[in-house]
């Protein structure tokens, strides 16, 4: 229903009024561009969406990816799309709404960023950046536009740290045995440290991998084993 809705909301805001990241400009089209496409997790980069065609006023995007891997945790969008709309709240996907003030110079043609996502490594893997297929181009009269969509990815890496420090805050605490636990007995739990967390070196993370953190947690000499 919210994709349906986005595309009324756009169209009646219009009619009254790597890797491909770091990729440049393509004629025609709406693509990603990062300073990065590697972050460390806990770390975030910045990716800017881009738009580069003519004959347009606005649009909406549906971007998705694997939030296991890496989250989105901010937008800000360009001044040269004052009516704007971002929406976060389902799990891996972004809705985001831009259009241009109406005027004389509608509909606009060129190259422009239409704002920055702000993206968080959670974990170590890769995640595709997808432009869903909703995601469309709208003119000044609210009809769309085509444009190819050019997607990308970003990839996390873990700096092994402290053996025991899967929250990666330089130290061993209650709460990384908490994280520990959780990851025990939902394989799909993020940690910051996937390395930190098998203490024992087994291959596998389990409630006696929470039970050793937990004890260095309290005795700072409680040998942990992680693998090397």
């Amino acid at each position: 229903m919210i994709k349906k809705g986005l595309s009324y909301l756009l169209i009646a805001i219009v009619l009254l009024s790597v890797t491909a990241i770091g990729v440049s400009a393509q004629d025609d089209s709406v693509y990603l561009e990062s300073a990065s496409s590697t972050v460390n997790a806990g770390e975030t980069t910045d990716v800017a969406i881009w738009i580069n065609t003519t004959g347009f006023q606005g649009g909406q995007i549906n971007l998705t990816y694997d939030p296991s891997v890496v989250n989105i945790t901010g937008f800000v969008n360009e001044s040269d799309f004052p009516i704007w709309y971002w929406n976060s709240e389902s799990e891996g996907e972004e809705w985001i709404l831009f259009a241009a003030n109406y005027s004389p110079d509608l509909p606009l043609e060129g190259e422009y960023r239409i704002g920055t996502l702000t993206v968080e490594g959670i974990s170590q893997g890769t995640s595709e950046l997808e432009f869903g297929d909703n995601s469309s181009i709208f003119d000044d009269h609210g009809s769309e536009t085509e444009v190819s969509w050019v997607g990308g990815e970003i990839s996390v890496d873990v700096v092994e740290g402290m053996c025991g420090d899967v929250n990666v805050d330089g130290k061993v605490t209650n709460a990384d045995a908490m994280k520990v636990w959780n990851r025990a007995i939902n394989e799909n739990y993020p940690l910051d440290n996937e390395w930190a967390a098998d203490v024992n070196c087994d291959g596998k993370v389990t409630n006696a991998d929470a039970m050793k953190v937990w004890n260095r947690a309290i005795n700072e000499n409680y040998p942990l084993n992680c693998c090397q």
